[in-house]
């Protein structure tokens, strides 16, 4: 995950990392690049996402036209017509930016050698309130071709594909809409099994080669030969609303400096492989990525009374946590463990019954929020509780085990399935003989999350080294109580049974 403290220019903005620096590291073909090689199957069929009209060409124009060379095919999907991308233009209405827009990005995908171009019209700027509708359409195309409407000789509408690609933003790359869209792809991939490939934009801005905030272990390179780096330059060229002034009036100075551009100069695309292909095999085992810290800083920013997910409203939250508290085994605990705090409610309940509270969120506002609530309440004979800033599964190895309780409670389905299993793992490991994990999960669909309730639920059912003591299902939320060896009930502990 991205640092919080990582600063993202946006474009327009002063240079952030010269692409000189990105060189230097090794992203330009025959300069040491050490990213594996993307190897293209034949009969390829690539539906590839944008958010706005130019992403396509910025980040994966290359990639398309080397498919429509070898006799594939590509669909392009944009999710927005852009129309924001100059919100003080006194010579252009949104209304005219739209109209402009689509007439480049019709263009670029004709250069590209696109089958087909889908344009959404989702509003430029809230592809997060529509990632729902993106993934129904992604779902649609993909189950259901479109004929291709675009005179271009490349082209191959009637392809057989062998295999199918989703190409979509980067789901970190530090804009909404990018991140959005490439959530809405990840849902997809997950859901059918198919490989998805990322591509950044604005990270080539912020980021550095040195922060480690693009993993080297899923990046992925295509060398682009001399006709694809000239289709490339000449399909960015057709957005031309973005690369010249639309007047010499301020508010409509170009949207994509050549600081910017220089990213998109190179001879390789570079691409997150974050989705293997093939088959469902099972529970979580195509699931998407965890989702970044962003978006949870996002969620917060959002929140205008502080309370995301309406946490702190409504009987629906104050009866979960009793169920959640009255499922627990024993009165009292030593050291209770609870990841994703969020604004400390269940922390300070569970603090009310252990010596000693660890808490922690991905959220830097959660850990404040929670730790106000704390002091707030310090007077009541709550027991210690340190607050801490860390997300999943990676704060757990800061936990000094053995503890006696541990609560995963709604933050299962914000990860990856290889991340999911690190956590069921790891608590395993630091619960003492007889320790407990409870979990609890909403289990209505969520567009983007990486997992289910039912999934991540599964995964505990399937764990070695826990055994099931209690169960809670509805429709709303799944609660499970687990506990390792020797697991006992609650009347055999008392003595109540032999």
């Amino acid at each position: 995950m991205p640092s919080s403290a990582t600063a993202r220019p946006t474009f327009g903005d002063r240079p952030g990392t010269p692409e000189a620096l990105w060189a230097a590291a090794g992203l330009r073909a025959g300069s040491g690049f050490r990213a594996a090689d993307l190897v293209l199957p034949q009969g390829l069929r690539l539906v590839l996402v944008a958010a706005h009209p130019d992403d396509e060409s910025l980040g994966a124009a290359g990639l398309a036209v080397r498919v429509a060379r070898a006799g594939g095919r590509t669909d392009l999907v944009v999710a927005t017509d852009g129309e924001a991308s100059h919100p003080h233009s006194p010579s252009h209405t949104p209304e005219q930016l739209r109209d402009r827009r689509a007439q480049e990005i019709a263009v670029a995908a004709n250069l590209l050698g696109c089958g087909s171009l889908l344009r959404l019209g989702i509003p430029d700027g809230s592809v997060a309130d529509h990632q729902d509708r993106l993934e129904r359409a992604l779902d649609d195309l993909l189950a259901h071709p479109l004929a291709n409407p675009l005179p271009n000789p490349l082209a191959k509408p009637d392809v057989d594909a062998e295999q199918v690609w989703l190409v979509a933003p980067w789901r970190q790359d530090g804009h909404p809409d990018h991140e959005a869209a490439g959530r809405a792809a990840a849902a997809v991939a997950a859901r059918l099994g198919i490989r998805l490939l990322e591509y950044p934009i604005w990270a080539w801005e912020w980021a550095d080669s040195e922060s480690g905030v693009l993993p080297a272990d899923q990046l992925v390179g295509l060398e682009l030969d001399a006709a694809e780096r000239l289709a490339k330059q000449r399909a960015i060229a057709a957005h031309r609303s973005q690369l010249e002034p639309l007047s010499d009036r301020p508010g409509d100075e170009p949207v994509l400096p050549g600081h910017v551009l220089a990213h998109f100069e190179r001879d390789v695309e570079v691409f997150l492989d974050t989705a293997p292909a093939g088959p469902v095999a099972g529970p979580l085992e195509a699931s998407a990525g965890s989702l970044p810290q962003g978006y949870f800083t996002e969620i917060y920013a959002a929140a205008t009374d502080g309370a995301p997910w309406g946490l702190d409203r409504g009987w629906y939250e104050r009866r979960k946590r009793s169920l959640l508290l009255a499922a627990l085994t024993r009165p009292r605990y030593r050291v209770v463990v609870e990841p994703g705090c969020g604004i400390g409610l269940l922390t300070v309940e569970l603090a009310a019954r252990a010596d000693q509270v660890l808490a922690f969120d991905v959220a830097a506002q959660a850990v404040r929020l929670t730790s106000e609530r704390v002091a707030a309440q310090a007077p009541s004979g709550l027991g210690e509780v340190l607050v801490r800033h860390g997300s999943l599964p990676s704060a757990l190895l800061d936990v000094q085990g053995p503890v006696d309780l541990i609560v995963l409670s709604e933050v299962g389905y914000y990860l990856s399935a290889s991340d999911w299993r690190e956590v069921v793992q790891r608590c395993t490991a630091m619960l003492e003989p007889g320790g407990e994990l409870v979990a609890c999960h909403w289990r209505h669909p969520a567009a983007g999350y990486p997992a289910t309730a039912d999934d991540v639920h599964g995964a505990l059912h399937q764990a070695c080294g826990l055994t099931h003591l209690a169960a809670h299902a509805e429709d709303d939320f799944l609660l499970d109580v687990f506990a390792t060896s020797p697991a006992q009930s609650v009347a055999r502990r008392q003595g109540l049974v032999g």
